[in-house]
């Protein structure tokens, strides 16, 4: 069995865009590491976007990059930048009576 450089290309795009997203929705402190991971996929998908002739992934994947760089820089380079998430609290959760029909009742941070 032989692998071209797209196989290996898709190959990188299963391994470390995958882990990345799955990283990322873990609970664990270590789910930071998932951001890295992103950032280590975008080569793969420019090869592999540039190689098929994939225009519109290929630009989009500018933007990915990006936002992989920022989540690499907020939560690896500057973490103290980022709020603190407390375990026990639920987001956007402070509930409040109507007063009545068509007014908000606080559920939502506005």
């Amino acid at each position: 069995m032989s692998f071209d450089s797209v196989t290996l290309g898709n190959l990188g795009i299963l391994i470390f865009g995958c882990s990345s997203v799955w990283i990322l929705g873990r609970p664990e402190y270590w789910r930071r590491y998932g951001y890295l991971l992103g950032l280590i996929s975008q080569p793969f998908w420019f090869y592999v976007s540039f190689r098929n002739g994939q225009w519109g992934v290929f630009l989009v994947s500018f933007f990915y990059t990006y936002t992989w760089a920022q989540g690499v820089w907020f939560h690896l380079v500057k973490p103290e930048r980022v709020q603190p998430e407390d375990p026990t609290e639920i987001p956007n959760r402070e509930t409040k009576p109507a007063k009545r029909m068509g007014q908000p009742s606080g559920a939502f941070k506005t």
